[in-house]
């Protein structure tokens, strides 16, 4: 019996022996489980941040792509609404108002001696004299029509030169300053 006693010990002391090593494997495979778990995770992220890092640029590559394109297509377009704008004869008379109205605020006040335009583009004194009425008193030599200047032509006289804000001459500006940044 005592033979029987040492061995349900020794039985006893086996199986908690295996549970307690059990126990240690289990919570060893959980604990390397986990890290094996985070660095698989890490891994993952690591390449869907590289993803969506190579997603983004490549996004952004083909977005100033498309803009430069636009770019031009914008000059295109200004330049093409800038003939159809300048090349309107109806408009001139308006446009030369304007544009001398614009360059006549901005010079210094008794600064300005005259005003020469097109008589293509105010065929009458009256239509003249009442587009530029609101500057009769500052300008010394008045508003002139010359019939051999060209339709949209303005050239504002001032005490240190002549002012060229014709039509043309300011097209020209801009289609200049649109093909520096078409060509740039």
């Amino acid at each position: 019996m005592q033979e029987l006693s040492a061995l349900r010990r020794a039985y006893a002391d086996l199986e908690h022996g295996v549970s307690s090593r059990e126990q240690l494997a289990y919570e060893k495979g959980l604990a390397e489980g986990r890290v094996a778990g985070e660095k698989h995770v890490a891994q993952d992220h690591a390449a869907q941040r590289e993803a969506l890092s190579s997603g983004i640029q490549s996004a952004l590559n083909a977005f100033h792509a498309q803009l430069d394109s636009l770019e031009s297509l914008a000059i295109d377009v200004t330049c093409a609404a800038l003939e159809r704008l300048l090349g309107d004869a109806s408009q001139h008379a308006a446009l030369v108002v304007q544009t001398a109205r614009h360059h006549l605020n901005h010079v210094a006040t008794g600064s300005a001696i005259g005003v020469e335009v097109s008589r293509a583009d105010f065929p009458s004194d009256a239509q003249l004299e009442s587009s530029f009425a609101a500057f009769a008193g500052q300008l010394r030599a008045g508003v002139v029509a010359h019939p051999q200047l060209p339709a949209g032509a303005c050239f504002i006289r001032l005490t240190l030169g002549t002012l060229d804000a014709s039509l043309d001459t300011q097209a020209a500006r801009i289609r200049s300053a649109l093909s520096e940044i078409h060509d740039a």
